[in-house]
């Protein structure tokens, strides 16, 4: 690890930290979707879903360069879900449509899930086993994006997201390395 050890979160703690922050941004989601409309408002409220996903890859992309086992894998995780932040963000500011959004972050959600679910599940049975749940959970998060896609305001479809989205956040703190320390 570079300096400052006491600065770089340990693996379970990373897994903590990311299972809680896509906990929470999962939660954020579900309130967005059943206030509907309202929530757009406000330009700070549309944007916190892009600028969390943001702040999630490039706290993937930190564990690259600070931790250097899976520094390849973790960077581009992080790559992709901070594109994919961008590219969400470009569409909740009416400079992109869904459509065109949906042919970037589709595309990154299943080459996240590859990595996670297959490239990175090494080592124990039970951390194997995690990963490919986490990569199988990342596909289903795809597919629920792409079901949204059809009908973009439909409060059971966001939701169905949402709900995806605290699912990885769930595994990650359920996840082997989380509860070790």
């Amino acid at each position: 690890m570079l300096g400052l050890p006491f600065l770089v979160p340990r693996p379970e703690e990373s897994h903590r930290i990311f299972g809680a922050f896509f906990l929470t941004f999962g939660a954020l989601l579900v309130v967005e979707a059943l206030a509907g409309g309202v929530w757009h408002r406000n330009r700070l409220r549309t944007m916190l879903w892009p600028v969390g996903v943001l702040f999630l890859g490039s706290g993937m992309f930190m564990v690259a360069v600070m931790d250097p086992d899976d520094r390849l894998v973790h960077a581009t995780v992080g790559s992709l879900l901070m594109f994919a932040g961008y590219i969400e963000g470009r569409h909740r500011l009416y400079q992109l449509p869904r459509s065109t959004a949906d042919l970037f972050i589709v595309p990154a959600l299943l080459a996240a899930a590859l990595e996670m679910g297959v490239i990175h599940a090494r080592g124990e049975d039970i951390v194997v086993a995690s990963h490919i749940t986490l990569g199988l959970t990342g596909l289903v998060l795809a597919s629920a994006r792409i079901y949204q896609s059809f009908s973009p305001q439909s409060l059971a479809r966001a939701s169905g997201v949402a709900l995806v989205v605290m699912l990885v956040g769930a595994q990650l703190l359920l996840h082997p390395g989380a509860s070790a320390g």
